[in-house]
Protein backbone atom coordinates (compact mmCIF):
# COMPACT_ATOMS: atom_id res chain seq x y z
CA UNK A 1 0.00 0.00 0.00
CA UNK A 2 2.90 2.33 1.04
CA UNK A 3 4.83 1.84 -2.51
CA UNK A 4 1.56 2.48 -3.92
CA UNK A 5 1.07 5.85 -2.14
CA UNK A 6 5.10 6.58 -3.11
CA UNK A 7 4.50 6.07 -7.16
CA UNK A 8 1.14 7.98 -7.16
CA UNK A 9 2.93 11.22 -5.26
CA UNK A 10 5.94 10.74 -8.27
CA UNK A 11 3.68 10.23 -11.15
CA UNK A 12 1.43 14.13 -9.51
CA UNK A 13 4.92 15.73 -8.37
CA UNK A 14 7.82 14.19 -10.31
CA UNK A 15 7.00 16.77 -13.84
CA UNK A 16 7.25 19.62 -11.63
CA UNK A 17 10.26 18.88 -10.20
CA UNK A 18 11.95 18.13 -13.25
CA UNK A 19 10.59 21.05 -15.01
CA UNK A 20 11.98 23.46 -11.86
CA UNK A 21 15.21 21.93 -12.44
CA UNK A 22 16.22 22.83 -15.77
CA UNK A 23 18.49 25.54 -15.06
CA UNK A 24 22.23 24.69 -15.83
CA UNK A 25 25.00 25.11 -13.54
CA UNK A 26 26.42 28.48 -14.52
CA UNK A 27 22.33 29.86 -15.16
CA UNK A 28 21.74 28.65 -11.71
CA UNK A 29 24.35 30.16 -9.79
CA UNK A 30 23.90 33.61 -11.66
CA UNK A 31 20.35 33.70 -10.90
CA UNK A 32 21.27 33.30 -7.07
CA UNK A 33 23.68 35.71 -7.15
CA UNK A 34 21.65 38.25 -8.17
CA UNK A 35 18.62 37.51 -5.78
CA UNK A 36 21.46 37.27 -3.16
CA UNK A 37 24.76 38.75 -3.92
CA UNK A 38 27.96 38.23 -1.83
CA UNK A 39 28.30 40.38 0.95
CA UNK A 40 31.11 43.18 1.03
CA UNK A 41 33.28 43.71 4.27
CA UNK A 42 32.43 42.10 6.90
CA UNK A 43 29.86 41.86 9.85
CA UNK A 44 31.83 43.99 12.30
CA UNK A 45 32.44 47.21 12.41
CA UNK A 46 36.03 46.75 13.61
CA UNK A 47 37.01 43.04 12.53
CA UNK A 48 39.28 42.56 16.21
CA UNK A 49 40.00 39.12 15.23
CA UNK A 50 42.77 39.76 12.17
CA UNK A 51 42.32 43.63 10.71
CA UNK A 52 44.37 43.55 7.06
CA UNK A 53 46.35 46.98 6.70
CA UNK A 54 46.71 48.26 3.24
CA UNK A 55 50.14 49.66 3.81
CA UNK A 56 52.90 48.10 5.72
CA UNK A 57 55.77 50.47 7.00
CA UNK A 58 59.17 48.55 7.36
CA UNK A 59 61.94 48.83 9.19
CA UNK A 60 65.34 47.62 9.85
CA UNK A 61 67.54 49.05 12.16
CA UNK A 62 70.68 47.73 13.63
CA UNK A 63 71.79 49.57 17.17
CA UNK A 64 70.08 52.31 16.19
CA UNK A 65 69.02 53.46 19.93
CA UNK A 66 69.78 57.22 19.53
CA UNK A 67 66.75 57.86 17.11
CA UNK A 68 64.57 54.69 17.07
CA UNK A 69 62.43 56.37 19.43
CA UNK A 70 61.62 59.20 17.38
CA UNK A 71 61.44 57.36 14.74
CA UNK A 72 59.03 54.80 15.82
CA UNK A 73 56.74 57.64 17.06
CA UNK A 74 56.61 59.96 14.02
CA UNK A 75 54.77 56.37 12.71
CA UNK A 76 52.51 55.70 15.06
CA UNK A 77 51.63 59.40 15.56
CA UNK A 78 50.14 59.02 12.05
CA UNK A 79 46.32 60.66 11.45
CA UNK A 80 45.48 57.60 9.62
CA UNK A 81 44.68 54.20 10.49
CA UNK A 82 44.89 51.66 8.31
CA UNK A 83 48.72 50.80 8.29
CA UNK A 84 51.08 48.80 10.20
CA UNK A 85 54.23 48.86 11.13
CA UNK A 86 56.97 46.22 10.90
CA UNK A 87 60.18 46.50 12.99
CA UNK A 88 62.96 43.99 11.86
CA UNK A 89 65.88 43.88 14.66
CA UNK A 90 68.60 43.20 12.76
CA UNK A 91 71.25 41.94 15.34
CA UNK A 92 71.16 44.95 17.85
CA UNK A 93 73.10 44.93 20.46
CA UNK A 94 72.24 48.14 22.27
CA UNK A 95 69.00 49.37 23.62
CA UNK A 96 67.17 49.55 20.47
CA UNK A 97 64.90 46.52 20.65
CA UNK A 98 64.14 48.10 24.39
CA UNK A 99 62.96 51.16 23.55
CA UNK A 100 61.13 49.96 20.07
CA UNK A 101 59.13 47.59 22.39
CA UNK A 102 57.64 50.16 24.74
CA UNK A 103 55.51 51.26 21.41
CA UNK A 104 53.69 48.05 21.68
CA UNK A 105 50.73 49.22 23.27
CA UNK A 106 49.98 49.80 19.67
CA UNK A 107 47.52 47.56 17.90
CA UNK A 108 49.65 48.48 14.64
CA UNK A 109 53.51 47.34 15.73
CA UNK A 110 55.12 44.05 15.14
CA UNK A 111 58.38 43.23 16.14
CA UNK A 112 61.04 40.56 14.62
CA UNK A 113 64.61 39.87 15.46
CA UNK A 114 66.97 37.79 13.78
CA UNK A 115 71.00 37.66 13.61
CA UNK A 116 72.83 40.73 12.59
CA UNK A 117 72.81 40.06 8.14
CA UNK A 118 72.62 43.78 6.73
CA UNK A 119 69.44 46.28 5.57
CA UNK A 120 68.73 44.17 2.39
CA UNK A 121 67.93 40.67 3.80
CA UNK A 122 66.77 42.58 7.43
CA UNK A 123 63.99 44.41 4.49
CA UNK A 124 63.24 41.06 3.08
CA UNK A 125 62.24 39.62 6.35
CA UNK A 126 59.65 42.30 6.93
CA UNK A 127 58.48 41.62 3.17
CA UNK A 128 57.76 38.17 3.93
CA UNK A 129 55.69 38.78 6.94
CA UNK A 130 53.75 41.33 5.24
CA UNK A 131 50.30 40.89 3.69
CA UNK A 132 49.50 44.84 3.00
CA UNK A 133 49.01 45.86 -0.54
CA UNK A 134 51.62 48.36 -0.23
CA UNK A 135 55.16 48.65 1.37
CA UNK A 136 57.35 51.88 2.54
CA UNK A 137 60.96 50.79 3.42
CA UNK A 138 61.58 53.30 6.11
CA UNK A 139 65.46 53.97 7.99
CA UNK A 140 65.52 53.76 11.72
CA UNK A 141 66.84 57.29 11.74
CA UNK A 142 64.28 59.15 9.71
CA UNK A 143 61.05 60.61 10.34
CA UNK A 144 57.55 61.46 9.13
CA UNK A 145 57.39 65.33 10.48
CA UNK A 146 53.53 65.40 8.32
CA UNK A 147 51.11 63.71 10.11
CA UNK A 148 48.74 63.94 7.43
CA UNK A 149 51.71 62.14 5.31
CA UNK A 150 50.42 58.52 5.19
CA UNK A 151 46.70 60.33 4.80
CA UNK A 152 48.10 62.42 1.54
CA UNK A 153 49.51 58.81 0.23
CA UNK A 154 46.09 57.63 0.49
CA UNK A 155 44.75 59.20 -2.76
CA UNK A 156 46.81 57.12 -4.54
CA UNK A 157 46.23 54.36 -4.02
CA UNK A 158 42.88 54.28 -5.81
CA UNK A 159 44.89 54.88 -9.46
CA UNK A 160 46.77 51.26 -8.29
CA UNK A 161 50.03 52.64 -8.91
CA UNK A 162 52.71 49.95 -8.80
CA UNK A 163 55.67 52.63 -7.55
CA UNK A 164 54.69 55.80 -5.44
CA UNK A 165 57.35 58.44 -5.70
CA UNK A 166 58.04 61.05 -2.65
CA UNK A 167 59.77 64.30 -2.06
CA UNK A 168 62.35 64.51 1.01
CA UNK A 169 64.52 67.15 2.68
CA UNK A 170 67.65 66.55 3.84
CA UNK A 171 68.21 67.01 8.35
CA UNK A 172 70.80 67.15 10.78
CA UNK A 173 70.87 65.44 13.89
CA UNK A 174 69.37 68.58 15.59
CA UNK A 175 66.07 69.13 14.27
CA UNK A 176 65.85 72.83 13.67
CA UNK A 177 66.60 74.24 10.51
CA UNK A 178 65.60 71.77 8.45
CA UNK A 179 67.32 71.96 4.89
CA UNK A 180 64.55 71.75 2.48
CA UNK A 181 66.19 71.26 -0.32
CA UNK A 182 64.28 68.29 -2.58
CA UNK A 183 67.12 65.65 -2.41
CA UNK A 184 65.68 62.95 -5.04
CA UNK A 185 63.53 64.23 -7.50
CA UNK A 186 64.72 66.50 -10.85
CA UNK A 187 62.61 69.84 -11.37
CA UNK A 188 61.77 68.48 -14.98
CA UNK A 189 59.70 65.75 -13.95
CA UNK A 190 56.44 66.78 -12.67
CA UNK A 191 53.77 65.61 -10.64
CA UNK A 192 51.76 62.87 -12.12
CA UNK A 193 51.38 59.21 -12.62
CA UNK A 194 53.41 57.73 -15.67
CA UNK A 195 54.12 54.41 -16.94
CA UNK A 196 58.07 53.28 -16.82
CA UNK A 197 58.29 53.10 -20.77
CA UNK A 198 57.25 56.57 -20.92
CA UNK A 199 59.90 57.58 -18.60
CA UNK A 200 62.67 55.31 -20.18
CA UNK A 201 65.18 57.69 -21.74
CA UNK A 202 65.73 59.39 -18.43
CA UNK A 203 64.60 56.54 -16.05
CA UNK A 204 67.78 56.74 -14.48
CA UNK A 205 67.21 59.90 -13.58
CA UNK A 206 63.40 60.29 -12.26
CA UNK A 207 65.29 59.61 -9.10
CA UNK A 208 67.86 58.09 -6.51
CA UNK A 209 68.14 54.70 -5.85
CA UNK A 210 67.14 54.76 -2.43
CA UNK A 211 64.06 52.66 -1.19
CA UNK A 212 62.81 54.80 1.72
CA UNK A 213 61.23 57.80 -0.02
CA UNK A 214 58.86 55.41 -2.39
CA UNK A 215 55.86 53.36 -1.99
CA UNK A 216 55.54 49.90 -3.54
CA UNK A 217 52.92 47.53 -4.59
CA UNK A 218 53.74 44.42 -3.04
CA UNK A 219 51.83 42.07 -5.54
CA UNK A 220 53.99 43.78 -8.02
CA UNK A 221 57.40 43.14 -6.35
CA UNK A 222 56.39 39.44 -5.98
CA UNK A 223 55.21 39.15 -9.51
CA UNK A 224 58.14 40.66 -10.69
CA UNK A 225 60.67 38.67 -8.18
CA UNK A 226 62.17 41.74 -7.03
CA UNK A 227 64.60 41.33 -4.26
CA UNK A 228 67.51 43.28 -1.95
CA UNK A 229 70.62 41.11 -2.72
CA UNK A 230 72.62 40.14 0.27
CA UNK A 231 74.70 43.50 0.20
CA UNK A 232 76.03 44.99 3.28
CA UNK A 233 75.59 48.37 1.07
CA UNK A 234 74.28 49.72 -2.36
CA UNK A 235 71.34 46.92 -2.49
CA UNK A 236 68.69 49.82 -2.26
CA UNK A 237 69.68 50.79 -5.49
CA UNK A 238 69.66 47.01 -7.60
CA UNK A 239 65.95 47.04 -5.78
CA UNK A 240 64.52 50.37 -7.16
CA UNK A 241 65.83 50.10 -10.63
CA UNK A 242 64.70 46.59 -11.20
CA UNK A 243 61.33 47.65 -10.34
CA UNK A 244 61.35 50.77 -12.11
CA UNK A 245 63.08 48.60 -15.14
CA UNK A 246 59.69 46.43 -15.15
CA UNK A 247 57.65 48.90 -16.21
CA UNK A 248 55.32 50.06 -13.12
CA UNK A 249 52.87 52.32 -13.23
CA UNK A 250 54.78 54.98 -11.67
CA UNK A 251 52.97 57.58 -9.65
CA UNK A 252 55.38 61.42 -8.66
CA UNK A 253 54.76 63.57 -5.92
CA UNK A 254 57.15 66.03 -5.18
CA UNK A 255 54.56 67.50 -2.22
CA UNK A 256 54.46 64.77 -0.02
CA UNK A 257 58.08 64.79 1.31
CA UNK A 258 60.42 62.60 3.76
CA UNK A 259 62.32 63.97 6.78
CA UNK A 260 65.87 62.31 5.59
CA UNK A 261 69.05 62.60 8.55
CA UNK A 262 71.88 63.56 7.27
CA UNK A 263 75.20 62.13 8.86
CA UNK A 264 73.75 59.54 11.07
CA UNK A 265 76.81 57.28 11.69
CA UNK A 266 75.06 54.49 13.29
CA UNK A 267 72.11 53.72 10.92
CA UNK A 268 71.76 49.85 9.73
CA UNK A 269 74.09 50.78 6.52
CA UNK A 270 76.32 53.64 7.27
CA UNK A 271 79.31 51.45 8.70
CA UNK A 272 79.03 49.18 6.28
CA UNK A 273 80.85 50.97 3.09
CA UNK A 274 83.93 51.65 4.70
CA UNK A 275 84.10 47.72 6.07
CA UNK A 276 82.73 46.76 2.38
CA UNK A 277 83.62 49.79 0.33
CA UNK A 278 83.41 47.69 -3.12
CA UNK A 279 79.70 46.26 -2.73
CA UNK A 280 78.65 48.75 -5.48
CA UNK A 281 80.51 47.37 -7.60
CA UNK A 282 78.46 44.23 -7.49
CA UNK A 283 75.28 46.04 -7.72
CA UNK A 284 76.34 47.94 -11.12
CA UNK A 285 76.65 44.26 -12.41
CA UNK A 286 73.49 43.03 -11.18
CA UNK A 287 71.93 46.14 -12.66
CA UNK A 288 73.80 45.07 -15.95
CA UNK A 289 72.41 41.97 -16.17
CA UNK A 290 68.63 43.64 -15.39
CA UNK A 291 69.27 45.94 -18.22
CA UNK A 292 70.21 43.43 -20.65
CA UNK A 293 66.93 41.34 -20.11
CA UNK A 294 65.07 44.20 -20.64
CA UNK A 295 63.38 44.92 -23.97
CA UNK A 296 64.55 48.23 -26.28
CA UNK A 297 67.98 47.78 -23.74
CA UNK A 298 69.22 50.45 -25.76
CA UNK A 299 66.67 52.90 -24.52
CA UNK A 300 67.98 52.61 -20.95
CA UNK A 301 71.74 52.40 -21.57
CA UNK A 302 72.78 56.64 -22.23
CA UNK A 303 70.45 57.05 -18.87
CA UNK A 304 72.31 54.46 -16.96
CA UNK A 305 75.53 55.57 -18.31
CA UNK A 306 75.11 59.11 -17.08
CA UNK A 307 73.71 58.00 -13.68
CA UNK A 308 76.67 55.34 -13.65
CA UNK A 309 79.67 57.84 -13.13
CA UNK A 310 77.65 60.11 -10.92
CA UNK A 311 77.03 57.21 -8.68
CA UNK A 312 81.06 56.42 -8.48
CA UNK A 313 81.80 59.95 -8.32
CA UNK A 314 79.71 60.24 -5.27
CA UNK A 315 81.24 57.02 -3.70
CA UNK A 316 84.83 58.20 -4.24
CA UNK A 317 84.65 61.55 -2.65
CA UNK A 318 82.08 60.73 0.33
CA UNK A 319 84.40 58.19 1.75
CA UNK A 320 86.27 59.25 4.69
CA UNK A 321 88.50 56.84 5.42
CA UNK A 322 91.55 58.46 3.29
CA UNK A 323 93.30 54.93 2.70
CA UNK A 324 90.13 53.18 1.09
CA UNK A 325 89.42 56.12 -0.40
CA UNK A 326 92.78 56.05 -2.49
CA UNK A 327 92.23 51.99 -2.95
CA UNK A 328 88.35 53.16 -4.19
CA UNK A 329 89.59 55.71 -6.48
CA UNK A 330 92.21 53.17 -8.15
CA UNK A 331 89.62 50.20 -8.52
CA UNK A 332 87.25 52.38 -10.18
CA UNK A 333 89.22 53.74 -12.80
CA UNK A 334 90.13 49.48 -13.54
CA UNK A 335 86.35 48.85 -13.47
CA UNK A 336 85.73 51.33 -16.14
CA UNK A 337 88.27 50.95 -17.85
CA UNK A 338 88.00 47.02 -17.71
CA UNK A 339 84.47 46.29 -16.83
CA UNK A 340 82.45 49.54 -18.56
CA UNK A 341 85.07 50.07 -21.37
CA UNK A 342 85.21 53.81 -20.62
CA UNK A 343 85.84 54.82 -24.34
CA UNK A 344 82.92 53.53 -25.17
CA UNK A 345 79.91 55.14 -23.14
CA UNK A 346 81.77 58.54 -23.00
CA UNK A 347 79.62 59.55 -26.35
CA UNK A 348 76.29 59.00 -24.31
CA UNK A 349 77.57 61.38 -21.10
CA UNK A 350 76.30 64.73 -20.40
CA UNK A 351 79.25 67.36 -20.16
CA UNK A 352 79.10 67.32 -16.30
CA UNK A 353 79.58 63.51 -16.13
CA UNK A 354 81.85 63.66 -19.04
CA UNK A 355 84.10 65.46 -16.24
CA UNK A 356 83.26 63.35 -13.73
CA UNK A 357 84.74 60.72 -15.81
CA UNK A 358 87.76 62.39 -16.51
CA UNK A 359 88.47 62.56 -12.68
CA UNK A 360 87.60 59.78 -11.75
CA UNK A 361 90.60 58.49 -14.92
CA UNK A 362 92.98 60.93 -13.01
CA UNK A 363 93.60 59.06 -9.69
CA UNK A 364 95.67 61.70 -8.63
CA UNK A 365 93.74 64.65 -9.12
CA UNK A 366 90.57 62.72 -7.78
CA UNK A 367 92.36 61.99 -4.30
CA UNK A 368 93.76 65.85 -4.37
CA UNK A 369 90.41 67.30 -5.10
CA UNK A 370 87.92 64.90 -2.47
CA UNK A 371 88.48 65.94 0.60
CA UNK A 372 87.49 69.71 -0.91
CA UNK A 373 84.43 68.53 -2.82
CA UNK A 374 83.24 66.37 0.54
CA UNK A 375 83.55 70.02 2.33
CA UNK A 376 82.00 72.06 0.10
CA UNK A 377 79.39 69.58 -0.16
CA UNK A 378 79.02 69.02 3.70
CA UNK A 379 78.31 73.00 4.18
CA UNK A 380 75.57 72.96 1.04
CA UNK A 381 74.39 70.35 2.36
Amino acid sequence: MIKKIIKAVNVVFGNFVRVQSRLSFDEARKYLQEISPKPKGTCYTKNKLAIQYDLHIIIPAYNAEKYIDECISSLLMQDFEDYEVIFVDDGSDDRTLELVKKHLKATNLKIYSQKNKGVGPARMAGMLRSIGEYILFFDADDVLEDRLFLKKCEKYLSVSPDIIVFGAYNFRDKRSPFNKKLTNLPKFIEKGTYLGSELSPFLFQICYGWAWDKVFKREFLLKKQISFPSLRHSEDLVFVFSALLSNPVIVIDKSIEIAHRMKYEGSVSGEYRELNPFDHFYAIEMLQKKILQVKDKQIYQKSFNNWLITFLFWHCWSMRDRNIRAQLIRTTKNFLDQKMKAKDITSDLDFVPKMKLWLLKSPRIMNLFSPLIGCLKNKIG
